[in-house]
């Protein structure tokens, strides 16, 4: 959890899970002064442009290829990854480390190539 300050006022808050830039108060006060429903309403007047918009943001930052292509070829960091948030779900210790998994190319009692299929 992290102290921020309020941008509207000189109150201090807890962020607890998503960014936020206001403190509870001031975020409902905004709701209720209409701040929100000005930039949906200036999106919905503006919907192709904005639409043009969220397309080019989108195609700029999306790197869901990029993840897809680096986790198929790298099994081990996927594995290490999944233990250990696991393991922190369950608070459990988690002292495994990256040189711990060793994946081999073939399976040792069937000697069938390992393939990963996504689905």
């Amino acid at each position: 959890m992290v102290t921020r300050i309020c941008l509207s006022c000189p109150n201090s808050f807890t962020v607890t899970g998503h960014y936020h830039k206001y403190c509870k108060l001031c975020a409902i006060a905004r709701i209720q002064k209409g701040a929100v429903a000005a930039t949906l309403k200036s999106r919905a007047k503006n919907k192709s442009r904005y639409n043009v918009y969220m397309r080019e943001y989108q195609r700029k930052h999306n790197r869901t290829q990029e993840r897809i292509k680096y986790a198929t070829n790298h099994w081990e960091l996927g594995l290490f990854n999944s233990a250990r948030k696991s393991a922190r779900a369950r608070n459990l210790e988690f002292n495994l480390k990256l040189s711990d998994i060793v994946i081999p190319l073939q399976c040792p009692y069937l000697k069938v190539s390992l393939t990963r299929i996504r689905g």
